[in-house]
């Protein structure tokens, strides 16, 4: 008799991290490296408004939430699923008091806030003028269709107070051209993050943060393995507040 084929394994729907954990079954794009890279990196001294747009699935703001204990969090979140979803995740932090998830787009929570942020953190649709991929909500979260990178500068000019920051974590293409938009505004990069997967590879993403002091840019280059395949030093100081394998 042939032995009976062993059970699949099956994939997580949540991610576990230190203090809180991220369901994400809901969620067209799920907890990446980068993504969390960002939300480890993210300035947070001095933050009492912060303000993420495009939450998913609401990590950014449960980091910030974690790292600012001062602060107060909006997270904004178009896609019906995703919102409720980050909304979910807030509610089993320990942070739900400090963050608030908003179901609508950034442009339409704009036009009625009043607040003015001291952070805003981005992890913008990334593609402005490539193939469209398939499903609506992964296409969403991945195309800057809802949210053009000249709206997202704009918007930075409009929710910042005058001593805020934006950090915002883009491919190299698009990095570049953010950089560029934010510049006719008014915003210059101070600081700016080479991501990369280990040290032959690549530049995965730019990790950039700006200000309206324009004071020249301090740059680092952070690589998450070693040739090894081992997380490297630098990648384990930065989360080790959040990976339960840090």
């Amino acid at each position: 008799m042939n032995p009976a084929p062993a059970p699949k394994r099956q994939k997580n729907t949540f991610f576990q991290f230190k203090q809180f954990r991220v369901e994400q079954e809901r969620c067209a794009l799920k907890v990446c490296t980068d993504a969390c890279t960002l939300g480890a990196w993210a300035p947070v001294d001095n933050v009492a408004t912060a303000l993420d747009i495009g939450t998913g699935t609401g990590l950014l703001a449960l980091m910030l939430a974690q790292r600012a204990p001062q602060a107060r969090i909006d997270a904004v979140e178009l896609e019906a699923d995703a919102a409720a979803q980050a909304r979910d995740n807030v509610r089993h932090s320990p942070w739900a008091e400090r963050i608030q998830v908003h179901a609508e787009s950034i442009q339409a929570f704009a036009a009625r806030t009043s607040t003015r942020y001291d952070l805003i953190v981005s992890n913008p649709p990334f593609y402005q003028n490539s193939l469209r991929s398939p499903g609506t909500a992964r296409r969403a979260a991945l195309h800057g269709d809802t949210l053009p990178l000249a709206t997202l500068a704009q918007l930075a000019t409009d929710l910042l107070q005058p001593a805020g920051r934006l950090a915002v974590l883009l491919p190299p293409g698009e990095a570049v051209s953010v950089a560029t938009l934010l510049r006719e505004h008014g915003w210059f990069p101070v600081k700016r993050l080479y991501l990369h997967e280990r040290e032959e590879a690549p530049c995965l993403r730019h990790l950039q943060l700006f200000c309206r002091d324009r004071r020249g840019v301090q740059e680092e280059t952070l690589y998450v393995r070693t040739a090894a395949q081992h997380y490297t030093d630098a990648y384990r100081r930065l989360l080790r507040d959040f990976y339960l394998i840090f």
